[in-house]
């Protein structure tokens, strides 16, 4: 997955991104003891709705007691996108970030293991990109670690689980 530069503003981290007016909810974190603070970058909700004990599920527990604080009990920015009109590149509404749509490098319409590339062979697929000025950028870049987390959803279904014991030989 790629990212257009031209949608960003600030430092490469992806830590100053022009947000426009975004519900305070996108600015603050809480951290491990309850205390609130302040993001300088929106986080998506990832749609996480259970919370979690040692082993188990477990009902969300209230500020003070074991485990508060987990990613079911934040109240964060519904993740929002918007298609270009030629399908090329996908707006995030709440990031700002422009992205290709999908994994899908070969073009084949099936995302699989060929789609995998390695670092050098990332690095390099922005420049091929930018000379055929992919959905009108020309200005494409790798995105950053952060950048990528704004993506994920862990409610999803994994599309290449490990194969069951069963299975293995």
């Amino acid at each position: 997955m790629l990212l257009g530069p031209s949608s960003t503003s600030g430092s490469s981290d992806g830590a100053q991104l022009d947000h426009g007016a975004l519900p305070d909810s996108s600015r603050s974190d809480r951290g491990g003891d309850g205390t609130a603070t302040t993001l300088s970058y929106p986080i998506v909700g990832t749609a996480q709705t259970t919370c979690y004990g040692d082993v188990e599920s477990m009902t969300c527990p209230a500020a003070g007691q074991p485990y508060y604080g987990q990613d079911a009990q934040q109240h964060r920015v519904a993740p929002s996108y918007t298609v270009s009109g030629d399908g090329l590149t996908v707006l995030d509404n709440v990031t700002g970030l422009t992205w290709q749509p999908s994994p899908d490098t070969s073009g084949d319409g099936t995302i699989t293991a060929a789609d995998k590339k390695t670092w050098t062979e990332a690095q390099a697929r922005p420049a091929v990109l930018n000379a055929a000025k992919y959905g009108g950028f020309s200005d494409w870049r790798l995105p950053t670690i952060k950048e990528l987390y704004s993506l994920i959803l862990f409610s999803g279904t994994d599309l290449y689980p490990p194969p069951s014991p069963s299975s293995a030989s």
